[in-house]
């Protein structure tokens, strides 16, 4: 079979791609420029992140420093948006999107922290983006202090209110509540609640164990500073966990 290649620029790196009639599929080799040390760690958590969200078919070269992708159009567009977001020097703050059209997991966000400075507190987000937003296609990198996702359009929207009520410096007791529904359907809420009384990481888990077997909820998580956790069940869970972490917060 014939293969055409051609070296193409795009996003301050260099592109090299192979398209196969045949298979009806593209390649694509990224030169990453702007790398940070360690080289090779770094190399192999861009292409970590490629494969998480645009292609399985992802390898790195770690001396070479290239990132090599076959896969749709689509999916070698994205594994470019992707590369320009982390081959870059600076810091980022907030949010960034990108949208994959005629894929059923068409949302693609990348939140960059800036409450949460603990490698801890990166794992918990992970762990909540999962286990209450349901979502599954995501990865942490840790220079950035970021989470990136790859989901549904409604679950996305989740994830950023979950993001933007825990990735906070300060909280208020109580619980906030999601517009829409959780991840299972319309009969699933899902809330975030802090703590009035900021205590031991024991009291926090307390509180966690305490919504579990007294409320029934299965689907929550902690989040360590602040203290609080966020949580999905249905109707008549909600209420009762919400009768309950009233009265750990009057303790």
């Amino acid at each position: 079979m014939t293969t055409i290649k051609d070296i193409i620029p795009a996003f301050g790196v260099a592109i090299l791609l192979a398209s196969g009639a045949a298979a009806q599929t593209t390649s694509r080799t990224f030169h990453l420029t702007t790398l940070t040390s360690p080289t090779a760690v770094r190399v192999r958590e861009i292409g970590t992140i490629v494969r998480a969200l645009a292609a399985k078919q992802t390898s790195v070269n770690e001396e070479s420093q290239t990132i090599s992708v076959s896969g749709s159009s689509s999916d070698l567009a994205l594994a470019a948006w992707l590369v320009e977001q982390f081959d870059s020097t600076g810091a980022k703050s907030g949010m960034v999107q990108y949208t994959v059209q005629g894929s059923p997991q068409s949302a693609v966000r990348i939140f960059y922290l800036s409450n949460t400075p603990r490698q801890t507190g990166l794992n918990e987000f992970v762990s909540t983006l999962r286990t209450v937003g349901g979502i599954q296609n995501m990865f942490a990198t840790t220079p950035e202090h970021a989470i990136g996702i790859r989901t549904t359009e409604a679950q996305a929207q989740l994830a950023e209110w979950l993001v933007k009520q825990l990735d906070v410096a300060h909280a208020s007791a109580g619980v906030e509540r999601y517009a829409s529904t959780g991840p299972g359907g319309p009969q699933e809420i899902v809330e975030v609640a802090f703590l009035a009384r900021q205590g031991t990481e024991s009291d926090l888990n307390q509180a966690v164990t305490t919504l579990r077997n007294e409320a029934g909820i299965r689907d929550i998580f902690m989040h360590s500073s602040p203290q609080g956790m966020a949580f999905r069940g249905s109707a008549e869970q909600v209420q009762s966990a919400e009768h309950l972490l009233a009265r750990i917060n009057a303790q």
